[in-house]
């Protein structure tokens, strides 16, 4: 099936969301600049940049890491064991004790790309990858195109057109209501979820996304402007977990990129819940004080 660009407007639309506007004068917290927004109560906080206050305090606390392997797709779309790339048996994992209750409230997300239309320029979901708390696949597949690709982008994706014909490969629908499935009443740790979410069509209550690269403690002033900007998952990982991934050369693998995320949250934990908790409190306070003035 051949795609333009006119199909490309209804591919990855979202269900509608109710939208509140908030106006605060007073900039005293990075909250504030937050809540100076728009709150998008079922699709997370406003996408607009905004500029913030840095935070020149790094995460700390106690670690402990053990290794573990990437994994291959199977029949039944759970990875077994084997290896993305040449460089991941060089990763360790980043472990934080919680009850088997606490580790069940999370996944771990990450997608892969195609491209399709004109010159590969719109992107078409063609690997999902879902982990849980302690590194384990849960999930793993390929998707079978809809539309024509034009550039597979295997040197990043590390799709082939191979893969995307393997019996393994499903419905793009099929694997949509997989993943639903999986993150229904989850918390979500990935990095730039946006762009996931939105090839897979889902939309997530924002206080349940942990995405590391809207954390703004691991964002970056590229302009020296009080702006924060998203850094790279490679860059982050480096500079946390002291973690070589995406080596140049090597395909990006989902299921390590969204293991190395996933350490990245375990790193900020603590820190990141509790400016979790203000926000949400934050937010039902603003929303009772507007419905008592109506």
């Amino acid at each position: 099936m051949k795609f333009d660009s006119h199909s490309a407007r209804g591919l990855y639309n979202a269900a509608p969301s109710t939208i509140v506007t908030v106006t605060n004068n007073n900039r005293t917290t990075l909250f504030d600049d937050y809540l100076a927004s728009t709150i998008q109560v079922q699709g997370g906080p406003s996408s607009k940049k905004k500029r913030r206050r840095r935070r020149n305090k790094k995460p700390t606390g106690m670690m402990h890491f053990d290794s573990s392997d990437c994994s291959s797709v199977s029949s039944d779309g759970v990875s077994q064991s084997g290896s993305c790339n040449n460089n991941h048996m060089q990763q360790q994992h980043l472990h934080i004790e919680l009850s088997e209750e606490e580790k069940c409230q999370y996944v771990a997300l990450d997608c892969e790309m195609v491209g399709i239309g004109r010159h590969g320029r719109y992107p078409s979901l063609a690997r999902v990858s879902v982990i849980d708390w302690d590194g384990n696949t849960l999930l793993d597949l390929y998707v079978r195109q809809r539309f024509e690709v034009t550039d597979y982008r295997t040197f990043v994706s590390g799709v082939t057109e191979e893969d995307l014909k393997l019996d393994q490969a499903v419905d793009y629908d099929i694997c949509r209501s997989r993943v639903q499935d999986l993150i229904y009443d989850k918390i979500i740790v990935g990095h730039a979820l946006k762009n996931d979410l939105r090839a897979l069509m889902i939309t997530h209550p924002w206080q349940r996304i942990r995405d590391t690269a809207k954390y703004e403690p691991f964002m970056k002033d590229r302009f020296d402007d009080g702006t924060l900007w998203p850094r790279k998952l490679k860059d982050l990982a480096q500079q946390k977990l002291r973690r070589t991934i995406q080596q140049p050369g090597n395909a990006h693998c989902p299921v390590e990129d969204a293991e190395t995320a996933l350490d990245l949250y375990k790193h900020a934990r603590y820190r990141w819940e509790k400016a979790m908790d203000y926000k949400i409190n934050k937010t039902h306070e603003i929303e009772r004080l507007r419905s008592n003035s109506m």
